[in-house]
């Protein structure tokens, strides 16, 4: 009786240690809430994609559609857009504003489009929110997205790429 426990023990040993699994990139980045692996990319203008959206035109466009923003990084916000931060020191790091044109001195731009860091990968809410990362004020960046509501406005939401022009 007891080589017949032993061998249902070591059986089931076996089979435990059968069923363990890899850990892939791919796994590492749908933990970190990504689906596909996100576009990171640092480029210059002649770089980017050809076919995008201006601001003005995204918040025109339908719900729900995938598309290329090209803007630029002008704020911080988080929770509503009442807490858009122009300038340095930024707060918040779940969202960012486009606009058309960069922030001057003089000028604060027209239309801005709120842009969700929290329901992209780590990686990208990461390396795009202002309050880490205050050195993309003012940078040109193309990013996909989809458009949706956030924070009352028309904005993106489940950016999956993106590409900051340096």
């Amino acid at each position: 009786m007891k080589h017949i426990s032993t061998l249902i023990l070591l059986l089931v040993a076996l089979l435990l240690a059968g069923c363990e699994k890899n850990i892939t990139e791919e796994d590492k980045n749908k933990e970190e809430g990504g689906g596909n692996t996100p576009m990171i990319v640092v480029g210059t203008e002649d770089d980017a994609p050809e076919n995008y959206t201006t601001v003005a035109e995204a918040m025109e466009t339908e719900m729900d559609t995938y598309l290329c923003v090209k803007g630029y990084i002008v704020a911080s916000t988080y929770r509503s857009m009442n807490n858009a931060c122009f300038e340095a020191p930024f707060s918040g790091s779940s969202a960012i504003l486009l606009a058309d044109t960069p922030v001057s001195d003089t000028e604060m731009p027209e239309l801005v489009i709120p842009v969700c860091l929290t329901d992209c990968s780590k990686t990208i809410r990461k390396n795009l929110n202002l309050e880490d990362n205050p050195d993309n004020w003012n940078h040109l960046i193309y990013i996909y997205g989809y458009m949706d509501s956030y924070l009352g406005e028309f904005g993106l939401k489940r950016v999956q790429q993106y590409m900051l022009i340096e």
